[in-house]
């Protein structure tokens, strides 16, 4: 049978760790998707002495970890995401599939989806990694040739009153750009002067204030104000530093009455670059590449991990979890499906650390470590009482 200083050490190294598990979970207290722990104890048996069996002690019977949902933090990162409910991120770290409830997520330099921390690359619901390529979501824009100016140049401007109008093309490489156009009416040179059916135009570039030599515009109306027929199209040239681009102003469009000046910008050609934007997830864990123009694409699903036994999985740390025999089968599902939660973008998850509760069994494990060190300060005076009756 074990002395009494023996039962004591038992109880001192069963609350030294209960106290380092406490330790653990009071330091995780603001740890993303920390999942608190939970010390079993259990007592040792001993002999038995006149039909009563007596105790050898405590030990530790075991340890688990709690996986009720911690709170969500809003952060304002697409890429975040947090798990309103049940279930794993599923993660890869090159050898094998682990879990977490922790989704800092962002893509990697060579563009595979991870974990920040860790660098694991997430997975989809048929457990591939998730590769997102800005590249693939590019499509060229063409430059513009023809733009369509419409309204009408007021026949009662004075001669070299003049107007503006701005118009917006692209260039080879599918830029967009702003064109000033400036009209202005002609005199007959006499004096005093005046005006003629004739305008004449310049246009610049706003951006960086060229004047472009090769862009002048001269058309004239008949004295009906009819559309110019005799150049109803202006061919010109201009430079947004990428080479000479022949650009037409097609005037047909436009009349010359005495209604008020109101020429605008009609139809054209072109179009602007298409490139990629962003990567934005779904509740039920579709991942979206929304594009420069607004629009989206769905590439591929987060997947969703479900344990038979979440308690059989083994902490590896940074929020890691990887399965062991006790952790039954791991299916990947879609959120939403099987008992899974729903995906939160935008936010974490945070520690479900009970600070008061912590707090409290801070102070029990202390008392119950003390008590334990009492038995074997006691045991040793009564040992020591002992064999001072010897001696004596």
């Amino acid at each position: 049978m074990p002395t009494p200083i023996f039962l004591g050490q038992t109880a001192v190294l069963a609350h030294q760790n209960w106290l380092n598990m406490i330790g653990n979970n009071l330091a995780n207290v603001n740890t993303f998707g920390f999942k608190s722990g939970r010390m079993r104890f259990g007592d040792i048996i001993g002999a038995t002495i006149g039909g009563v069996t007596l105790g050898n002690g405590v030990s530790i019977a075991g340890v688990d970890t709690n996986f009720s949902q911690g709170s969500l933090q809003a952060t304002g990162q697409t890429l975040d995401l947090a798990l309103d409910g049940q279930g794993f991120f599923t993660l890869n770290d090159g050898n094998k599939n682990v879990f977490t409830r922790v989704g800092t997520f962002a893509l990697d330099e060579t563009k595979f989806l991870v974990e920040k921390t860790t660098g694991f690359r997430v997975l989809d619901m048929e457990g591939k990694d998730i590769k997102v390529n800005p590249e693939d979501f590019r499509v060229d824009g063409t430059g513009t040739t023809n733009v369509e100016l419409v309204g009408n140049l007021s026949s009662k401007t004075n001669a070299q009153g003049s107007f503006k109008v701005s118009t917006t093309v692209f260039d080879s490489a599918g830029n967009q750009h702003t064109l000033n156009i400036e009209l202005t009416r002609q005199d007959d040179g006499a004096t005093p002067p005046v005006a003629t059916n004739q305008w004449l135009g310049v246009v610049t570039s706003p951006e960086t204030g060229a004047v472009f030599s090769d862009a002048a515009i001269d058309i004239t109306y008949d004295s009906a104000g009819n559309p110019p027929t005799t150049p109803a199209d202006v061919a010109i040239a201009v430079d947004f530093g990428i080479g000479s681009q022949a650009l037409t102003l097609d005037f047909l469009g436009t009349t010359h009455s005495a209604g008020a000046t109101n020429v605008k910008e009609g139809s054209k050609d072109g179009s602007l670059a298409i490139t990629f934007s962003k990567l934005v997830v779904q509740p039920n864990g579709d991942v979206k590449a929304i594009k420069s123009d607004g629009s989206n694409e769905i590439i591929t699903a987060i997947g969703v991990s479900v344990a038979d036994n979440p308690d059989g999985l083994k902490a590896l740390g940074n929020g890691v979890y990887e399965a062991t025999e006790n952790t039954g089968v791991v299916n990947i599902v879609r959120p939403r499906e099987g008992g899974t939660g729903v995906l939160r973008a935008g936010f974490l998850e945070t520690s479900n650390v009970d600070l008061t509760s912590e707090l409290v069994n801070l102070i029990v494990a202390q008392r119950g470590f003390s008590t334990g060190a009492r038995i074997i300060t006691t045991s040793d005076q009564v040992m020591q009482e002992t064999l001072n009756l010897k001696r004596n």
